[in-house]
């Protein structure tokens, strides 16, 4: 059809291209620091230091978890959180970041959702993405990305063309 003959003809991604938007966004390419934890939150202080106790004589993360959690979410899912930046998460990780060993016991740790108390898992180092390991899904991208504006283009032509004739009614 017209739609596919437009879009076929004009949508070229050059790697120059690529490699242009590789360097102007640098920070889309560069994953930070993660941390993996396992979360519960509960209500109460009192109640946060008594988890803490249980876990530092061999308590059972996933069942106190799912047993004590005042959150949904790591209730639900036996206190497995999954891996969090220091952006997504800045309340959690100062705390977690500062852990030493695989299931140090963290907290409790007070936010607005209460006390969270945490066991850590492990650092996922940042990492840098270099530009042939991404080139050719950016090129799919950027080529989606242009053939979205020249649609848009092209409707925006169409409906242009359309004001004009109903004007000279």
């Amino acid at each position: 059809g017209l739609m596919e003959e437009i879009l076929k003809g004009e949508v070229q991604v050059s790697e120059g291209d690529a490699q242009k938007y590789f360097a102007e966004h640098p920070a889309e390419f560069k994953q930070p620091e993660k941390i993996k934890i396992l979360d519960m939150v509960l209500a109460e202080e009192a109640a946060a230091r008594d988890v803490v106790g249980k876990l530092n004589k061999g308590g059972d993360f996933a069942a106190l978890a799912r047993e004590k959690s005042v959150d949904p979410y790591t209730k639900e899912r036996s206190g497995d959180l999954p891996e969090f930046t220091k952006e997504m998460r800045p309340e959690l990780y100062g705390e977690a970041a500062a852990a030493r060993k695989a299931g140090q016991v963290i907290g409790p740790v007070k936010t607005a959702q209460g006390f969270h108390v945490m066991k850590f898992v492990k650092k996922i180092p940042p990492e840098e993405k270099a530009f042939d390991q991404v080139k050719d899904a950016l090129k799919a991208r950027l080529q989606a990305m242009k053939r979205q504006e020249s649609y848009s283009t092209f409707i925006k032509g169409l409906r242009e063309a359309a004001k004009v004739q109903t004007k000279e009614e």
